[in-house]
């Protein structure tokens, strides 16, 4: 009995692990714990939202970031989210899009 119930703990943390380090949980979830105004973007979710570029300052946030579907800035202030947003779809009819660099969106 006790070894089947290991076992099972075993397999639940491995579940734990490989789903962490398979997506953007672990990296997700510490910018959350310790980043001054981090935050995932309503659109996306804490498994698939990567950050592409860093606050280089004092705070731990992200200026850019992606998903699967949308580009993300955190430096675009006329949007009603404390993030603007691009679907990737759309960024790739822009000549010269660059998705660090919102004003090329």
């Amino acid at each position: 009995m006790k070894l089947k119930r290991r076992h099972i703990v075993l397999g639940i943390l491995g579940l734990f692990l490989l789903i962490g380090f398979s997506t953007q949980l672990f990296s997700n979830f510490w910018g959350l714990l310790i980043g001054n105004g981090y935050i995932i973007p309503n659109q996306s979710s804490i498994f698939t939202f990567q950050a592409i570029k860093m606050n280089k300052g004092s705070g731990d946030y992200w200026l850019y970031g992606e998903d699967q579907k949308y580009y993300y800035t955190t430096l675009e202030k006329d949007h009603p989210e404390p993030y603007a947003f691009i679907t990737k779809e759309k960024a790739k009819s822009i000549k010269n899009f660059d998705k660090t660099n919102f004003e090329t969106w």
